[in-house]
């Protein structure tokens, strides 16, 4: 009696690992909040230049022992963000202001023949202002962003891919001088 019980449960435990390993997933997300400020006040003549670079690098993989099936989710991403103003007289500088953020997930759906479910998304806002108050001189600043991301699901039943790429630019400047002034912002 003892040896069928132990039997029996052995088995129960075995069914319930088996039916477990269909349910997996995998999820990764980044967000980075990047501020670059440079000003001068009032000096009879300066100048301020700031660079900031954020790369973001990841990867996640998942084997399912048993079933054949490998997740795969890689992406690699980079913000750049750079000014410089010089002038006299016044009061000048920038503000440069991004956010980045990227999510990616992958799941299994039930079913004998399932190439499971993949999303993901990437993007950037960038804003920028150039600060002049009484003074002469030029102001320029630039945003970059560039990300892609990848994934993979292969399964004994086929291979489920998806792929997401972004680049997003931005630069804005202000010159000033006795006669002329030039503003200019783009997204």
């Amino acid at each position: 009696m003892y040896r069928s019980v132990t039997f029996s449960l052995a088995i129960l435990l075995l069914l319930t690992f088996t039916a477990s390993a269909n349910d997996i997933g995998q999820s990764q997300q980044f967000a980075v909040n990047s501020i670059n400020i440079g000003s001068v006040t009032g000096a009879s003549s300066g100048s301020v230049a700031s660079f900031n670079t954020a790369p973001i690098n990841t990867v996640q993989t998942l084997l399912e022992d048993g079933g054949g099936t490998t997740y795969m989710q890689v992406s690699s991403s980079s913000l750049s963000q750079a000014a410089v103003t010089v002038g006299m007289y016044g009061d000048y500088g920038f503000e440069q202001n991004a956010v980045t953020a990227g999510t990616q997930n992958q799941s299994s759906l039930p079913g004998y023949f399932s190439l499971g479910t993949q999303n993901q998304s990437l993007g950037a806002v960038f804003s920028q202002n150039t600060i002049n108050n009484g003074a002469f001189g030029a102001t320029i600043g630039t945003q970059n962003f560039i990300g892609s991301g990848g994934q993979v699901i292969t399964t004994p039943y086929g291979v489920n891919v998806s792929f997401v790429a972004v680049g997003v630019d931005s630069t804005a400047g202000v010159l000033v001088n006795r006669s002329l002034t030039i503003n200019r912002a783009g997204l």
